[in-house]
């Protein structure tokens, strides 16, 4: 038996299907540039207990003062937190994303960092958020609380701006 048209057949399936899911399958040795490695956080994304009405923040955090001033901003005194991640960075190399909510008055939200993209004609990086919001199926507490999400990305001269994406979500 010739095992050449197997052979053949295989690697046409194979080519196929990765011409039909390149932009929804991201495999580490198909990088294509385009986008920048972000590492999560210990801990992270989070939602966190507040009393205080807090506005939505967007922050590039490239130093241990600016990154209390954000945990300070969103209300978060929590030193173990502060200590865990100033141990996780050095910013001599790297910078912090951080983002948090508008205070929220429900529980089961979530905001997440998820794709960092390079835009290297305008020399920008244009970070995309997605918030998730507990659709009918869920049944949230009632708690004020604020989302919160910080990630690690390498050192960068570019400018960045932020997009939001919200969408609902089923806790099924």
């Amino acid at each position: 038996m010739n095992l050449v048209p197997v052979i053949l057949i295989f690697v046409l399936i194979l080519g196929a299907g990765y011409l039909l899911l390149k932009d929804t399958l991201k495999l580490p040795w198909f990088r294509d540039g385009e986008t920048v490695e972000i590492t999560r956080l210990e801990g992270f994304p989070r939602g966190w207990e507040t009393q205080n009405d807090i506005k939505k923040s967007r922050k590039v955090i490239k130093s241990e003062n600016e990154l209390k001033e954000f945990l300070q901003y969103a209300n978060i005194d929590d030193e173990t937190t502060y200590k865990n991640i100033v141990s996780a960075v050095n910013f001599d190399r790297e910078l912090l994303l951080g983002v948090t909510s508008d205070t929220q008055e429900e529980t089961e939200g979530l905001i997440r960092i998820k794709q960092v993209k390079i835009d290297a004609i305008n020399k920008k990086l244009l970070v995309k958020i997605f918030q998730y919001k507990p659709d009918s199926t869920c049944v949230p507490e009632v708690k004020k609380n604020i989302l919160v999400d910080i990630v690690k990305i390498t050192n960068s001269n570019n400018s960045i701006d932020f997009e939001l994406v919200k969408e609902n979500r089923s806790c099924n």
